[in-house]
Order: structure tokens, then C-alpha cells, then sequence
């Protein structure tokens, strides 16, 4: 039998986290369909073919550290305070950059980083367990920068929402 510690650590761990990495692909797909412009259009799907791509070049680069993910119980996380900021600034900053380029055929290359970063994240979180932390922090930051901007600057997002 679990502890309540232990199911919340693998709802956490295994749900909440990797939900978030998703949602930022989706977030990125998103940008691509709301474009207001065709240029901006084709280039926001550039930029998520793009982010892709660096994606199966990063799996590929990461072969020989590949190992099977453990969904099992994991304890408590060691959050990285420094990560947890550098998200945070991240993704404060990312949904300023949409802001300002999500009229303009620039916006492709915020849909790039979203959407390598979001894939990427998502594997090294699941197969790379050594980085896993590290990930996990960066990802909450993240989550935590874009919902501030949100908070702080709730008219800077209406054409995506």
C-alpha cells in the first residue's frame, strides 16, 4: 500500500509535469493557427517543423543516455532554485516575444523555441533521469513566468485566447 505522499509525488511527477511540457507544444500549434497574417502563418509553421526537427536531432544526440523510464513512486524532487528563475524569466519573456511577433513573420522563431524546447523537455524529463530534476524545475519556471505575464499583462495575449 501507498502513502498519500507516494500517489501524489507519481500524480505529480507523471501527470501535472509532463502535462505542462505538453501544453506548451500545444501552445505552439496554437500560435500557428492564429496568426493574423498568412506570412506570419507560414512562418510560425516553419518554425514548428523546424522545432521538429531539432527535436529528432536532439533525441538522436541523446541515444547513448537513453534509459527506461521508472513510472513508479519518486519521492520528493530536488527543485533547483536557480532553474526555477531562469524558467521563470523564460517564460515571462516568451509570451512577450509573442506579443510582439505574432503579427510579424518573425513569430516562427518563438513557435521554434517552443516547440523544440517543449519536445526536448518532454523526453529528458521521461528518459533522462539524470537530468530530471533540473527539467522539472526549468518546466514549473517556465509555467510559473508565462502565467505572471498573464497575470501582470492580461491584454498582451488576447489574440491567442
Amino acid at each position: 500500500m501507498h502513502s498519500l505522499r507516494d500517489v501524489i509525488s507519481v500524480i505529480v511527477y507523471w501527470i501535472i509535469v509532463p502535462i505542462i511540457m505538453l501544453a506548451l507544444f500545444i501552445f505552439a500549434s496554437t500560435i500557428v493557427t492564429r496568426s493574423p497574417k498568412p506570412e506570419s502563418r507560414i512562418s510560425a509553421k516553419a518554425g514548428l517543423w523546424a522545432g521538429l526537427i531539432l527535436f529528432i536531432v536532439y533525441v538522436i544526440s541523446q541515444m547513448d543516455s537513453l534509459r527506461e523510464p521508472n513510472f513508479t513512486i519518486v519521492g520528493i524532487a530536488d527543485v533547483k532554485f536557480w532553474a526555477v528563475v531562469v524558467g521563470f524569466i523564460f517564460g515571462f519573456l516568451l509570451l512577450l516575444g509573442v506579443k510582439f511577433l505574432l503579427p510579424r513573420r518573425e513569430v516562427g522563431f518563438i513557435v521554434l523555441v517552443l516547440a523544440a524546447a517543449s519536445t526536448c523537455s518532454l523526453y529528458s524529463y521521461i528518459f533522462l533521469a539524470d537530468i530530471r530534476n533540473t527539467v522539472l524545475s526549468l518546466t514549473l519556471g517556465v509555467g510559473l513566468g508565462a502565467l505572471f505575464h498573464i497575470m501582470v499583462l492580461p491584454d498582451s495575449v488576447k489574440e491567442l485566447f
